[in-house]
């Protein structure tokens, strides 16, 4: 399935409707510098989608897709961090994108809050897809 790329323009629309991943649940998390010597963070996320129905079982899985990036961290904090009870955090800056899914309570106001996230990157693309969420029985 084809991505579509995040942009200052279209952020807004996005998150509004994935409802900024509140409640969201990670699936994966991965740093991979072989493919790309720029750097892609791979994030997956099961979240509520607006465009799926009842029927359709309301759950998508979001993959992300986070390359160029200027910096990245993942860490592990104390308490588990698979639910995202704040939701994700996405703001653009001089051209650049800042991701947070760190579990910080507001939107990080400068780059120093940004970097207290147990998860974040700086980047320059961010794309996206959302796949239906299939149970395995």
């Amino acid at each position: 399935m084809r991505m579509t790329r995040l942009t200052e323009e279209n952020t807004a629309e996005f998150l509004e409707r994935f409802n900024t991943f509140y409640d969201g649940i990670i699936r994966s998390l991965q740093l991979d510098f072989i493919s790309d010597p720029g750097g892609v963070l791979t994030i997956k996320i099961e979240v509520r989608d607006a465009q799926r129905d009842l029927a359709e079982g309301w759950i998508s899985i979001v993959t992300f897709q986070i390359e160029k990036l200027k910096e990245a961290c993942i860490r592990s904090p104390e308490a588990s961090y698979l639910s995202l009870d704040d939701g994700l955090h996405l703001s653009w800056h001089d051209d650049v994108a800042w991701f947070d899914v760190g579990w910080l309570s507001d939107p990080p106001r400068n780059i120093d809050e940004l970097r207290t996230s147990y998860v974040y990157a700086v980047a320059s693309y961010i794309w996206w897809r959302a796949d239906p969420y299939r149970v395995s029985v």
